[in-house]
C-alpha cells in the first residue's frame, strides 16, 4: 500500500475562537495519539490533508511530520464535520506500527448487473483486521450471476490472505428479491361472516 507524507505543527491553543482562526487560514485542528505516546494536539493545512484523502482514501498510511515534535506513522481514526455546513472541524490520527495488526473498515464494491429482480444492498462496508501494509482497497462482489431469491453473506466473500474478518460471517451483504410482492387475497365481495354460535346480538 502506498504511503503519503503530511506536515503539521504542534498546537498549543484550543477553543472555538482559535479553531475559527485556523479555519480562516485554511487549517484544521487535530490530534495524534497512540499506545506508546501521549496525545499530541496538532494543526494542519486543510488542502494538503484533502489531497492525501483523495489520493489514498480513508485507510491511507500517512507519515506525518510535526514541526518541533517528531515524525509519526499514522492512519486517520476519525473526522468530525460541522452538522450543518459539513466542513471538516477536527481530525484524529492514530499512530500505527507496520508490524502490528489494526482494525479498519473497507468498502464492499458491487460489480456487474443482475438480469432480473431487485438488488437490495444491506452491508456496504466490511470490518477487518490485518497489518497496515495488507489493507485491501475494498472487496469486490460480482452480482451478474445472481438470481431472484439469492442471498450473499460475509462467508461467501473471497478474502485476501492475511486479512481477518471481524464481522459476523453469517451477516447478509445483499439479496435479490422479486420485482413484485404478492398481495394477500381479498375476501370475496358480498361474503358475510357467519355469526358465532352463542354470540350475543348487538344491543339496541
Amino acid at each position: 500500500m502506498a504511503q503519503f507524507d503530511l506536515t503539521a505543527a504542534a498546537r498549543t491553543e484550543k477553543g472555538k475562537s482559535y479553531r475559527k482562526q485556523l479555519m480562516n487560514r485554511g487549517w484544521v485542528p487535530g490530534v495524534v495519539y497512540g499506545q506508546k505516546m501521549e496525545s499530541l494536539p496538532v494543526e494542519l493545512e486543510w488542502r494538503s490533508f484533502h489531497d492525501v484523502m483523495n489520493s489514498g482514501g480513508r485507510n491511507a498510511i500517512i507519515n506525518i511530520k510535526v514541526e518541533n515534535a517528531g515524525d509519526y506513522q499514522v492512519m486517520v481514526k476519525d473526522m468530525q464535520f460541522d452538522a450543518i455546513k459539513k466542513f471538516l472541524m477536527h481530525v484524529d490520527f492514530q499512530q500505527i506500527s507496520m508490524s502490528d495488526a489494526i482494525e479498519v473498515n473497507i468498502p464492499i464494491n458491487v460489480d456487474g448487473e443482475i438480469e432480473e429482480g431487485i438488488l437490495q444492498i444491506i452491508l456496504r462496508e466490511l470490518n477487518i483486521s490485518c497489518l497496515p501494509g495488507n489493507i485491501p482497497e475494498g472487496i469486490n462482489v460480482d452480482v451478474s450471476k445472481l438470481h431472484v431469491g439469492d442471498t450473499l453473506s460475509v462467508n461467501d466473500l473471497e478474502i485476501p490472505e492475511g486479512v481477518e474478518v471481524i464481522d459476523d460471517p453469517e451477516a447478509t451483504i445483499l439479496t435479490v428479491s422479486s420485482e413484485t410482492v404478492a398481495e394477500p387475497e381479498d375476501e370475496e365481495e358480498g361474503e358475510e361472516e357467519e355469526p358465532v354460535e352463542g354470540e350475543a346480538e348487538s344491543a339496541e
